[in-house]
Order: structure tokens, then C-alpha cells, then sequence
């Protein structure tokens, strides 16, 4: 392709990356409005309830963090993290992440995420939005 590595990790594999990621998962909960830190991601992630998702080429370019969930509706995978340089060298391995959860028995992708995404995961169908205040 253009020389960007995907890879997904999981369980002691994350051990190896965590200290490229951390400052990755750091700042995206930074910007979201997860409940979460860093070290429970990675806990999460030694564990295998979520799944990390990693683009490197001479270093890493890109992070996904995704978690399988079982709904009343069935099996999906949420997207938590996505997050990145030089998205048009790694976006396309959104497939690679949707054909795993369909091995994993998942009918549908989620993924919260800002306004921007909307306009770049343009397969997506717009569900809901999310809105909080603060008070």
C-alpha cells in the first residue's frame, strides 16, 4: 500500500505499545466526554474487553480502540478511539476492522465521534447524536 502497517493488539501484545499510545488515548479522552482514563483503557486492553487497532509506519500514525458489545440487537463493535496523522495512509483499514467484527459476529459498527468524522466515514449512517451540558 503506502507503507503503513495495521495491526490489531490485544491482551500482552498492548504492553509492547502502550507507551507509543498512551499520549494517543490520553488525548482523545481529553476531547470526548468519556468517564474513563487512560489506565482503564489499558487495563481494558490487557484484558481484551477492548481491542487496540495500530497504523505505524516509522512510528505510529494512527490509533483505534474498539470494544465488542452484545446488544439486544445483537452483536457490535463500537468504535471508542479513533485517532491519527495522515488519515488518507490508514483510513482505508476501517475495513480491516469491520471484516474482523464480522468474524466476531457482529451485525453493525458504531461510532461516536466528532462532527468532523461524520463527513469522512461517509458509509455511516447518521443515528444519533449525543449532547451534554454541563452544570
Amino acid at each position: 500500500m503506502n507503507g503503513t502497517h495495521f495491526t490489531g493488539c490485544k491482551g500482552d501484545d498492548i504492553n509492547e505499545w502502550y507507551p507509543q499510545i498512551e499520549q494517543m488515548v490520553a488525548s482523545a479522552l481529553a476531547h470526548g466526554t468519556s468517564r474513563v482514563t487512560a489506565e482503564d483503557v489499558f487495563l481494558d486492553l490487557q484484558t481484551g474487553r477492548k481491542q487496540a487497532w495500530i497504523a505505524w509506519n516509522e512510528g505510529v500514525e494512527a490509533l483505534v480502540v474498539t470494544e465488542l458489545l452484545d446488544t439486544t440487537d445483537g452483536r457490535m463493535c463500537s468504535i471508542f478511539i479513533c485517532t491519527g496523522e495522515s488519515r488518507d495512509r490508514w483510513l482505508s483499514h476501517i475495513a480491516t476492522i469491520e471484516a474482523w467484527a464480522k468474524e466476531e459476529g457482529c451485525t453493525r459498527m458504531e461510532a461516536w465521534a466528532r462532527p468532523g468524522w461524520e463527513r469522512i466515514l461517509k458509509d455511516y449512517k447518521k443515528t444519533h447524536v449525543q449532547l451534554e451540558k454541563r452544570i
